[in-house]
């Protein structure tokens, strides 16, 4: 029986279209209400940054309890600059990136 199931979707798709219309229109009248997003997107921007570092943390320090297990010094080293390579590079606050980006200018 394709009745129900196609006012089903007819119903949901004037929804739909009803959503993005009153997103749209409270957007463009309420610019206040954009920056509000904006300052969300970056408060879940920090939050997420913080997030993924622990984990990151986290990674490496499992990564390093082999190393550690065997006592292997020079594998530990390897690790120790591939965490600290990788998380400057990931992870790196706006006077490192500067001063890296300012290196590779003297560089180049």
């Amino acid at each position: 029986m394709p009745g129900p199931s196609l006012k089903r979707a007819i119903a949901w798709t004037i929804a739909s279209a009803l959503l993005v219309a009153i997103a749209t229109m409270a957007l463009l009248f309420a610019p206040e209400l954009a920056q509000a997003g904006s300052d969300t997107r970056q408060k879940v921007g920090a939050g997420a940054r913080g997030w993924l570092t622990v984990l990151f943390l986290v990674v490496a320090g499992f990564a390093a309890l082999p190393v550690i297990g065997r006592l292997d010094v020079g594998r530990g080293f390897v690790l120790a600059a591939l965490v600290l390579i990788l998380g400057g590079f990931a992870f790196a606050q706006d006077s490192v990136r500067s001063a890296i980006s300012s290196i590779w200018s003297s560089i180049g």
